[in-house]
């Protein structure tokens, strides 16, 4: 139920219960298939999620028409177009469910204006966004300066069952490395055992 996502708020900054309830009576739950998208590349979104379970990944496309995945959600993350919601623009950057997910999603101009209402889910939002500014800035960090190998140990950290979840060459495509040289990688770690 919706009680996941509440604690997961309460862990970041409490906030009441009339700010609890007004949140969460517009908010939604549903079940995505694998392969279905939370937003498409082009489409102007609406709502905001939280993966209750599931590997969501955010990707975009090359001139030539290559998917490049830019990030990798799992359960307990906040996920969506940011920069389209601001913006009320069409997204560079889609969203697909790879494997079945729970999600729950909420309008984000909605949410705004409740953040508007009830300061404690402002500092939520305002934490959420240092937190997806940090990430963004990490990732960019971490393709620059490691290697895949690094890459990979990295993602392997982050979410350590990835390997289960996903198919290999989502998961060489996040690092920025074909999925040969992944398995070269995963060869080499073995060898180092």
């Amino acid at each position: 139920m919706m009680y996941n996502l509440k604690g997961f708020i309460d862990n970041i900054t409490p906030i009441s219960d009339e700010a609890w309830n007004e949140l969460s009576a517009i908010l939604k739950e549903r079940k995505l298939k694998a392969g279905k998208y939370l937003c498409k590349l082009g489409e102007i979104p609406k709502n905001c999620y939280f993966i209750k379970h599931g590997v969501v990944r955010a990707y975009t496309l090359t001139p030539k028409g290559t998917e490049h995945n830019t990030s990798l959600f799992s359960s307990y993350h906040l996920t969506g177009s940011l920069s389209a919601l601001i913006l009320n623009k069409p997204s560079k950057i889609a969203y697909q469910a790879l494997t079945d997910s729970e999600i729950i999603e909420g309008d984000y101009s909605d949410i705004l204006k409740l953040c508007y209402k009830h300061t404690e889910l402002s500092r939520f939002l305002q934490t959420m966004l240092e937190y997806f500014y940090i990430s963004l800035e990490s990732r960019t960090i971490e393709l620059a300066t490691l290697t895949a190998k690094e890459r990979y140990l990295n993602l392997l950290k982050r979410i350590p069952d990835i390997e289960k979840q996903i198919a290999q060459y989502h998961i060489a495509s996040h690092i920025g490395i074909t999925p040969i040289q992944l398995s070269r990688i995963k060869k080499d770690l073995k060898n180092d055992d």
